[in-house]
């Protein structure tokens, strides 16, 4: 009887070890899905649509124009060649 419940424990134990070895399956975040959506949106533009959509992060004028508000608030102020 001893023999069994001291077998039973040690597999408990090795059980329980590699269970929090594992990585425990996590849910992507709101932000994970989105960079996914915009990353799997740009893999269908070709160059020059890319061209029109993004912007070099330290482009201080687009930053002082970008808004989020709907066109009809806030005009898009695109150059001309990225139109």
């Amino acid at each position: 009887m001893k023999k069994w419940l001291l077998s039973a424990a040690c597999a408990l134990g090795v059980s329980l070890l590699i269970s929090l070895s594992l990585p425990a399956a996590t849910t992507p975040t709101a932000s994970h899905r989105i960079v996914m959506a915009a990353n799997d949106f740009l893999s269908t533009l070709d160059a020059t649509q890319r061209s029109k959509v993004l912007f070099a992060f330290d482009d201080a004028g687009q930053r002082a124009r970008w808004s989020n508000l709907p066109t009809a608030m806030v005009p898009r102020e695109a150059s001309a060649s990225r139109r």
